[in-house]
């Protein structure tokens, strides 16, 4: 027999800064162990987006892998933005730092929004042409400079939540 004893108190703020701590982490490639992970990929965080563009710049990149990264990258950018406006209440003296690191993560879906149309070519004809291959480079080079951007506002409000508690 199960017996409900009610919800238990959670410090909500704490596990906000959890979260950030945990999209630090991700972005340094450093939240996962490589042996231990579910998806053994090369690259994580800022290292996949880097990798990304090598590819692009070498011509190696599959259009259609291209096409699901770009797609993943826009909606999961598109959920931090939110997420680091939603919780501007509960760490009010960090509000300009989430607030310029959201605009990031706006700057990085509508650069993917820009280079899905070059993804869109490039499965159609089966590979990036040299062109398209060097824009899409320079809309990844873009995006990794906002993702870096973004980590620098979250780190900052690590740094002043850390301060006030």
């Amino acid at each position: 027999m199960l017996v409900y004893d009610g919800p238990e108190t959670v410090d909500e703020a704490l596990v906000h800064v959890w979260s950030l701590r945990n999209a630090v982490a991700f972005a340094n490639g450093t939240r996962y162990d490589p042996k231990e992970s579910t998806y053994h990929v090369d690259a994580r965080g800022f290292a996949a987006l880097e990798l990304w563009g090598e590819a692009l710049k070498s011509g190696t990149a599959d259009p259609e892998l291209a096409r699901y990264q770009n797609r993943e990258l826009r909606e999961l950018r598109g959920y931090a933005a939110a997420y680091l406006r939603e919780i501007v209440g509960i760490f009010p003296a960090a509000a300009s730092e989430l607030e310029k690191a959201a605009e990031q993560y706006d700057g990085v879906v509508e650069v993917t929004n820009r280079l899905h149309a070059l993804c869109e070519k490039a499965k159609e004809s089966g590979e990036f042409r040299a062109d398209a291959g060097v824009e899409a480079r320079n809309l990844v080079a873009v995006a990794l400079q906002a993702e870096r951007e973004a980590i620098v506002g979250i780190k900052a409000t690590l740094a002043l939540v850390e301060e006030t508690r």
